[in-house]
């Protein structure tokens, strides 16, 4: 599954495409995931973000495919940190309980035309916030936050 939009930015247009991939069987995630860059490379021209849970960590043939491709923008900015996005059982767990594996990512297409600046990216509410009733964590996934920009 795919959902695609054109943002309209101060440099030109941006094609954004949003995935969730099968969590199931390898070869059906990594023929989702062949799909998913074909279809993003024919449904656009330019600079391309893709973002989502590709249910597949970073050593997986697809996204070791996709990397070749596109800019793993977590990868890039922060190449020492693990950068764990995923999984939590239990939402009310407290600030000792750790994400597990990396299957969430951002990724940037971009032409040489592009002129990209290096992008940012950090993981955003990956931690578990005190309320009345006591901790919880907004999602069983951390979040992404990248930046980019061109000249």
């Amino acid at each position: 599954m795919v959902l695609g939009a054109t943002a309209v930015t101060p440099w030109g247009e941006v094609r954004v495409f949003v995935t969730h991939l099968t969590n199931g069987d390898p070869e059906v995630n990594r023929a989702q995931a062949e799909s998913l860059t074909t279809f993003v490379r024919s449904h656009n021209e330019g600079l391309a973000v893709i973002a989502g849970d590709f249910n597949a960590t970073e050593d997986s043939p697809q996204i070791q495919a996709i990397s070749r491709q596109a800019v793993d923008t977590f990868r890039v900015t922060q190449p020492q940190r693990v950068g764990n996005t995923c999984c939590l059982d239990d939402l009310s767990s407290g600030p000792s309980e750790s994400l597990k594996e990396r299957i969430d990512y951002i990724f940037l297409f971009a032409s040489p035309r592009d002129d990209l600046r290096a992008p940012t990216c950090m993981r955003i509410l990956d931690r578990p916030y005190w309320t009345s009733r006591g901790w919880l964590w907004i999602s069983d996934h951390a979040g992404l936050l990248a930046t980019f920009w061109t000249d």
